[in-house]
């Protein structure tokens, strides 16, 4: 809720590199409010997310995507996603459209 109620208020404009690795994003629904945040242009500087063993499903990998394939996240150079419980091809796929 926390790092969610950070990035409604857009309070990282300048944030490169998010270590939010062995970390629970409170569900979907933390993931879908970071996409949704990563939507509204928080983010424009974010070069290195590090969201490996956060628990981020097929419906978080989703939202962080749909954030991407709106242009979100223009400086992202690399993305760790290791060790998350991401399911079925959907996420995947979505991530793959974001990432061309």
């Amino acid at each position: 809720a926390a790092l969610a109620a950070a990035l409604q208020e857009d309070a990282a404009p300048a944030l490169q590199t998010m270590v939010l690795s062995d970390n629970e994003l409170e569900g979907e629904e933390g993931w879908k409010a970071l996409g949704e945040a990563l939507q509204r242009g928080a983010l424009p500087k974010l070069r290195s997310p590090d969201l490996k063993q956060c628990g981020m499903t097929g419906v978080g990998l989703q939202a962080f995507a749909s954030a991407l394939q709106a242009n979100a996240a223009p400086a992202l150079e690399t993305l760790a996603l290791s060790f998350n419980e991401i399911e079925g091809d959907q996420g995947w796929t979505a991530l793959g459209e974001a990432l061309q």
